[in-house]
């Protein structure tokens, strides 16, 4: 296996214990290596509150569309609070 979408293929092909094993290995290496990890990335206020509102925007869509879906009688509407 030479390459790397080779070697993806090949893991695609693993059981899902198999690709958990893989992936421990993995990490297991990288952290032997040494590398420093890349810097915490910083974001502002303003945009952490954006993605707030954003997140709040779309729990009231989805709470609506249970709520939707509940007078049709579908049995989702207590998820919705």
């Amino acid at each position: 296996m030479g390459n790397f979408l080779e070697i993806e293929s090949a893991a695609r092909r693993l059981s899902a214990e198999e690709r958990r094993r893989l992936l421990l290995s993995l990490a297991a290496s990288l952290r032997e290596e040494g590398r420093p990890l890349p810097a915490p990335r910083s974001f502002t206020p303003a945009e952490m509150q954006s993605w707030l509102k954003e997140d709040e925007r779309d729990l009231a869509a989805r709470k609506l569309a249970v709520l939707r879906d509940a007078d049709r009688g579908d049995d989702w509407a207590e998820y919705a609070s």
